[in-house]
């Protein structure tokens, strides 16, 4: 059974003691799995929860440490989690595979007995910030009859909030903030930085693409990673032109992050709202080109450490989407696409990623 670990040390701004996890594919969870209140030792507790459709995550608290090592053995198959602390013996954990040995169930059901996984573990998504790409003099891509990208984005951006305040709180969400609501520059890398004051659990960035060509079209989804593809790499140069970070800076910022980053969580989101947003706007308009979901090193998703997401909505430079992307109609539908799309990862999400 595959699997892949990693430590994570401890956030002291953030009062987050040092956690070891480990993912498992091919693996689900059973609501009715129980795991044992820890009393003493070197754990504070476990969390676990399915960090994509296929995959489970098991995240250890730990008190204090001097070394680890993950492992697995064979008969029956389980996965240790070995570790030494000062002061006390090793603490060992381990998932078993389910058919060789049984895990150990609680009483009642899941409703009565510990609530659901999404209430143990708070994993509900609460707050919402919405970043209207460009604005002020960051006009961003202009449309072949002068559309400006900064206003288009706004305008999405605000039907987006207005859907999420109406309908948001039937997910959880009780915050919705953007990251600007007028016409004013904000600076690449000071737009996670709202979503962390503001205690964000997703960051939604909303763009209009732009080519050369006047015949690209179509939709597209990224999320943060690195990438060698030529023509993602070209949204990312055009995305990231107002930034202020060095190129020796974003090495090493990239390489920090892209340890810690939800890069799999954004993903998932990345995918659903694509699937979501095509869907909506093909209802009405033909054609509508899915590009699908990319990965690229966007500056203005480094740092959320959050599920973050940049849509590239349509296509500015392209008569017949920049005539559409001034339509109040497909703006409305573009926010129901992300809407729904924030809806389809809630409703996977609330087992699918844990806080830790």
């Amino acid at each position: 059974m595959p699997f892949k670990s990693q430590f994570l040390r401890a956030d002291p701004e953030k009062g987050k003691p040092p956690r070891l996890y480990v993912d498992i594919n091919s693996t689900v969870v059973d609501k009715n799995l129980y795991v044992e209140p820890i009393s003493g030792g070197l754990l504070e507790q476990i969390k676990f929860a399915r960090n994509t459709n296929d995959k489970v995550r098991v995240v250890l608290y730990i008190k204090s440490y001097d070394n680890y090592k993950v492992f697995a053995l064979e008969d029956p198959f389980r996965i240790v989690m070995d570790i030494h602390g000062r002061g006390s013996k090793s603490s060992s954990s381990y998932v078993k595979q389910g058919n060789k040995q049984k895990p150990k169930y609680g009483t009642g059901s899941i409703d009565d007995s510990i609530g659901s996984l999404s209430e143990v573990f708070g994993l509900k998504i609460n707050t919402v910030v919405i970043d209207a790409g460009h604005g002020g003099h960051d006009p961003g891509a202009i449309g072949p009859t002068g559309t400006k990208e900064k206003n288009i984005t706004l305008n999405i951006a605000k039907a987006l909030k207005k859907k999420l305040d109406k309908d948001g709180r039937k997910l959880g969400i009780t915050k919705v903030h953007l990251t600007r609501s007028n016409d004013k520059f904000i600076p690449l890398e000071e737009r996670t930085g709202i979503a962390k004051r503001e205690g964000a659990d997703l960051f939604i960035s909303i763009h209009c693409n732009a080519a050369r060509s006047r015949q690209a079209y179509g939709i597209e989804t990224y999320y943060l990673s690195m990438t060698n593809n030529k023509n993602s790499l070209a949204v990312a140069a055009r995305e990231n032109a107002t930034n202020n970070i060095s190129r020796s800076e974003m090495e090493s910022v990239l390489k920090d992050y892209l340890l810690s980053a939800k890069i799999e969580e954004s993903a998932q989101l990345a995918k659903d709202v694509q699937k979501s947003v095509v869907k909506k706007v093909s209802g009405k308009y033909k054609p509508i080109r899915d590009r699908g979901v990319e990965k690229a090193p966007f500056v203005v998703l480094i740092g959320a450490d959050i599920p973050s997401i940049l849509v590239e909505t349509s296509f500015i430079t392209n008569p017949r989407e920049e005539k559409r992307l001034r339509s109040k109609d497909y703006i409305n539908r573009i926010a129901d696409g992300i809407y729904a799309g924030i809806e389809k990862f809630s409703s996977n999400g609330q087992t699918a990623s844990v806080q830790y």
